[in-house]
């Protein structure tokens, strides 16, 4: 049996609460950026309405049915953002690239191997092809089209001989492909979430720390903050802002078992797009330095 010495562990814009996350929280995110109107928002509130994700749970309101007109109204208004950086860029389509130009080689262990470059957002975002089948309006969130791969020399990059020793990988370990090619590899969804994991940990003496970028319109950092708040965990470290280079780069909050850090103007993917105060933030939390 192989065991981990494991000292903690960090989560970015992650799902946990499905009473809270995602769709529970998108319409109050939309609301406060000022995309949807005020009307709109105070009926569907006024309602008691929470929609569910991906069919979690059963839409939640005096009259469900109206919750989900009233939810596929505003989604309707922010369709054409990018839902997983609301102020970033809609990518236009590019010409579509062959599995074949894909396809690279890398040298592991005197041998040669296959990897593929890039990733299309269908298999960055596999679960996005079945909620689009259960809720039409996900199937119109504007992301990186199907055909465009993204990336396309991370892989290449990653798989050189220097980086792997840099990074200590092992000759057992296959090439790096950004998104996985392995035909096994599914999302299974579980009713309970993964806030539990935060509870059990609590007193073990393994580190934890949740970080969200605070434009993501699909997981929200709305949401992240109701469930936090569920945790009722004692503050040791009150709300405050944290810097790079002079400028706040979001804000931090540390809880008896938790530190939650925010990062300003930026979404799901707020390592690709605020790099330098995310590497700091990491490298101060790992050396236990204030952020």
């Amino acid at each position: 049996m192989t065991t981990y010495n494991i000292k903690g562990f960090m989560v970015g814009n992650g799902v946990t609460n499905w009473d809270y996350d995602v769709f529970a929280s998108t319409p109050e995110t939309f609301y406060g950026f000022n995309m949807v109107p005020k009307d709109l928002y105070e009926k569907y509130q006024s309602m008691g309405c929470v929609e569910p994700f991906n069919q979690m749970r059963p839409t939640n309101g005096t009259d469900p049915a109206m919750c989900d007109k009233l939810f596929n109204q505003m989604g309707a208004l922010v369709a054409p953002l990018n839902w997983y950086d609301l102020y970033r860029h809609v990518y236009p389509a590019a010409a579509a690239v062959t599995e074949e130009e894909r396809m690279g080689m890398c040298m592991i262990g005197g041998e040669e191997k296959p990897f593929r470059e890039g990733m299309r957002m269908s298999e960055y975002a596999r679960f996005k092809n079945d909620i689009a089948k259960k809720n039409p309006l996900f199937g119109g969130i504007k992301v990186p089209s199907a055909g465009t791969v993204l990336n396309m020399n991370l892989s290449s990059f990653i798989n050189q001989p220097k980086m792997r020793i840099a990074l200590n990988i092992s000759d057992d370990i296959q090439p790096f492909e950004q998104c996985t090619s392995n035909p096994k590899f599914n999302y299974h969804y579980q009713q309970e979430g993964s806030m539990w994991i935060y509870q059990v940990l609590k007193g073990s003496g393994i580190r934890m720390m949740f970080y969200s970028g605070d434009t993501d319109g699909m997981v929200p950092l709305s949401g992240t903050r109701k469930w936090i708040k569920e945790l009722n965990w004692t503050v040791k470290e009150a709300w405050r802002p944290w810097m790079t280079n002079n400028q706040v780069s979001g804000y931090v909050v540390r809880y008896d078992g938790l530190d939650f850090i925010t990062l300003k103007g930026v979404g799901h993917m707020a390592p690709q797009w605020a790099r330098q105060p995310v590497q700091e933030m990491i490298t101060n939390w790992i050396k236990n330095d204030k952020i």
